[in-house]
């Protein structure tokens, strides 16, 4: 006879894997978080932030997590603008690489000393616009290192 309770917990353990029972949760701007940077900060590896349509005055750091980053309505109608701040825009100078996912937003107003740098096994904007003005010193939206 199978004892039910040794089944049950093997079955639970094959299917919540080895981090236990936790789920990617899918964080929403700025419905739970104000601001993109709150929600990455609060989020873990493997969660989804999804932006609503709009204009957020802001600089991001993804902190070398290995997170999913979305507009919900895509570049024409999400932008991440750093005007006036004094840095990049979109950091990944952490660690990230490709698990890491920048998608659907304009990416304008930023400034960085060494321009955009991004190499093979970082983190790759996707389906992003990145904006420069064209003002001196040179203004860049994304700043990359390799790892």
């Amino acid at each position: 006879m199978v004892n039910v309770s040794a089944l049950a917990l093997v079955f639970v353990a094959l299917v919540s894997g080895p981090h236990g029972l936790a789920r990617a949760a899918v964080i929403q701007v700025p419905e739970d978080h104000a601001t993109i940077q709150s929600a990455i900060d609060a989020a873990a590896p493997g969660d989804e932030i999804l932006v609503a349509p709009g204009s957020y005055a802001e600089t991001i750091d993804f902190k070398g997590k290995a997170i999913a980053l979305r507009s919900i309505g895509g570049p024409e109608v999400t932008t991440i603008d750093g005007s006036g701040l004094n840095q990049s825009v979109v950091r990944c100078v952490s660690g990230e690489l490709s698990d890491t996912v920048l998608q659907g937003f304009t990416i304008t107003g930023g400034s960085a000393t060494f321009g955009t740098v991004c190499g093979t096994k970082t983190a790759v904007p996707r389906s992003s616009t990145a904006s420069s003005r064209k003002t001196a010193p040179p203004t860049e939206a994304v700043e990359c290192t390799t790892n």
